[in-house]
């Protein structure tokens, strides 16, 4: 049986722990990948629980991946992400689409 895979869209922090609920239920399960943009940017690059739970995340296989065009226009364009790809939040969203990923935005 295929695996299915799910890309989740995170606009704003405040949803990210409803997001982790919705990763840590579908990991043996679904191929995971997480686009992070515009406000939900800045939480990553705080040391702490939630970028503590982002990185044992993508130990157990859940793929992260940080808007570089979000990150510029906060201000941590040059910080370091933890363990997380950087791209075009579109184009992240567009890639994963198109190599099958169901689309969803965490709200």
């Amino acid at each position: 049986m295929k695996k299915e895979k799910w890309v989740f869209q995170m606009f704003s922090p405040e949803h990210f722990p409803h997001l982790f609920n919705m990763l840590h239920a579908n990991l043996d399960s679904v191929e995971l990948k997480v686009v992070v943009i515009a406000g939900a940017v800045l939480p990553v690059f705080t040391h702490g629980h939630l970028r503590e739970t982002i990185e044992e995340l993508i130990s157990q296989g859940v793929s992260f991946e940080i808007c570089n065009n979000s990150m510029h226009i906060l201000g941590v364009d040059g910080q370091e992400p933890p363990k997380c790809a950087t791209n075009g939040g579109r184009q992240a969203i567009h890639a994963a689409r198109k190599a099958g990923y169901e689309y969803y935005v965490v709200s």
